[in-house]
């Protein structure tokens, strides 16, 4: 007899998220303030005010160095309008994703309009300031970093709409399905790991970050407070659904990312080539995977299951790898010089 998973999620309860704890008023003082956004070009490009904060804490276990975290102020308009409250409750639900940036403490006050979360930070910065760095030196990504980003960031999308337990259908109807809603480089974090026991210590991993427009399905379906939504800069224009939202949308928009990381450009235009959105200088498989993400019928169009499912099975086949030339994949930076525009 198979076992059950061991995380049951109860069904969604529009007054009361179960994952979220209680929601401290004022802010712990133990965050020390250590450097203001801006000073630090690695921290990357986050809605509100950014600053980074030392853990003062009382702790019984000797701290053996300084680490630095991330504290995220709310604007008294996300307050007031419930944004901070969805943020913070998104991010507690899937706080158990290693490729989700974690949170670790939060504050808010709906009577003097304030808030704040300390989340982790993400050593390498965003994929947006990487792209940036990228074109500097007129070198492109190579496509074993694309397929590695691309993979952690299939299984954070897996977490947001099914749940941790996403292989067994039965308990993914338990799950308050999310949507993230502004995929794009600017809130896609890259990060050395030292923690995660499943990636081997030193890999550089993407992590997906701001849940600040994240809304669930259950919000929209109903049309709660935060179903609306602001077109995401990075595009120059709208997706096939549009206004249509579903989990189907993020796999567009994270496929529209990608596109930007492969040819280093700051915004999706759609003027690619539809067969090489990637580009030329990309293997066919990437491309064929990207051209699944960005398929404008929503039917056809791959789900986040689907492609963490077709990744797994390219990343962990033998014959797929021989097949690949590794160590050529490795070189696709070095075959051409980037074309600046």
């Amino acid at each position: 007899m198979p076992t059950q998973p061991t995380t049951k999620f109860k069904k969604y309860n529009p007054q009361l998220n179960p994952a979220c704890p209680p929601i401290r008023t004022t802010r712990d003082p133990g965050w020390v303030f250590h450097t203001a956004f801006g000073s630090d070009k690695n921290v990357g490009a986050l809605n509100g005010g950014i600053c980074l904060v030392t853990d003062e804490r009382p702790s019984p276990v000797v701290r053996k160095s300084v680490k630095l975290y991330m504290e995220k102020k709310f604007s008294a308009d996300h307050v007031r309008s419930g944004i901070a409250q969805r943020e913070i409750e998104a991010m507690y639900q899937v706080s158990d994703c290693w490729y989700i940036v974690q949170i670790l403490d939060c504050y808010l006050d709906h009577e003097r309009a304030v808030g704040g979360i300390v989340m982790e930070q993400c050593s390498m910065g965003s994929l947006d300031k990487q792209i940036e760095r990228q074109r500097n030196k007129g070198r492109r990504i190579g496509e074993r970093e694309v397929w590695g980003w691309l993979f952690t960031l299939s299984k954070a999308l897996v977490v947001l709409h099914y749940g941790p337990n996403a292989r067994d259908r039965k308990y993914r109807g338990d799950w308050n399905m999310l949507y993230h809603r502004d995929i794009k480089p600017a809130n896609i974090f890259l990060h050395r790991e030292t923690e995660n026991p499943a990636v081997q210590k030193g890999t550089i991993v993407a992590k997906l970050g701001d849940l600040g427009a994240a809304s669930s399905k259950f919000r929209l379906d109903n049309k709660i407070g935060g179903a609306t939504l602001s077109w995401q800069s990075f595009l120059t224009f709208k997706q096939p659904e549009y206004p249509r939202y579903s989990d189907k949308s993020d796999i567009w928009t994270l496929g529209a990312t990608f596109v930007c990381a492969c040819r280093l450009e700051r915004g999706y235009h759609g003027h690619e080539d539809p067969d090489l959105p990637a580009g030329e200088y990309y293997s066919s498989s990437l491309n064929g995977i990207l051209r699944k993400c960005l398929e404008k019928d929503v039917e056809k169009r791959w789900t986040s299951y689907q492609l963490k499912t077709q990744l797994e099975e390219r990343l962990y086949s033998e014959e797929w790898k021989k097949k690949m030339r590794w160590e050529d994949i490795e070189k696709v930076d070095l075959v051409k010089p980037v074309k600046l525009e």
